[in-house]
């Protein structure tokens, strides 16, 4: 049987060396619907204690149904990314900016579309295409 998956799971790991814990956050979006997202926040938690968050959240809203026998049988696509740094695991879960190097070492900063900051620089370039496409129009 080929099933239908639904909703995608993203969760990010730190663990902390010094204490010898593990952290997680997530974030859970629907196919369906693009602006859908749930986002776990910075918890403890260790091996796929975030697949298992992220399924109570999804049954405590009522999206997925309470009597499976199996997980492998819910619509849910799971993504773990561990090794990641504390600061990316903490903003992942509330959905702001997160720096990011490339293979060059050079620093490319991403926004989520629904933070401030990423509203902000949507509109500004929103305003610069417009603002080319005139310019590009008058020099014609």
């Amino acid at each position: 049987m080929n099933k239908r998956i639904e909703y995608i799971v993203v969760i990010k790991e730190w663990f902390d060396k010094i204490n010898g814990n593990s952290y997680f956050s997530g974030q859970i979006t629907a196919i369906s619907n693009r602006d859908f997202c749930i986002r776990l926040p910075f918890q403890y938690g260790y091996g796929d204690q975030g697949y298992y968050t992220a399924r109570e959240v999804l049954k405590e809203k009522k999206l997925i149904p309470d009597d499976y026998t199996f997980p492998s049988e819910l619509p849910i696509k799971h993504i773990k990314i561990d090794r990641c740094l504390k600061k990316e695991v903490e903003h992942f879960g509330k959905g702001v900016w997160v720096k990011k190097y490339d293979k060059n070492h050079t620093q490319k900063i991403f926004y989520n579309s629904e933070s401030w900051m990423g509203k902000f620089y949507q509109v500004v370039g929103f305003i610069a295409t417009w603002y080319l496409i005139i310019k590009f129009m008058a020099w014609l």
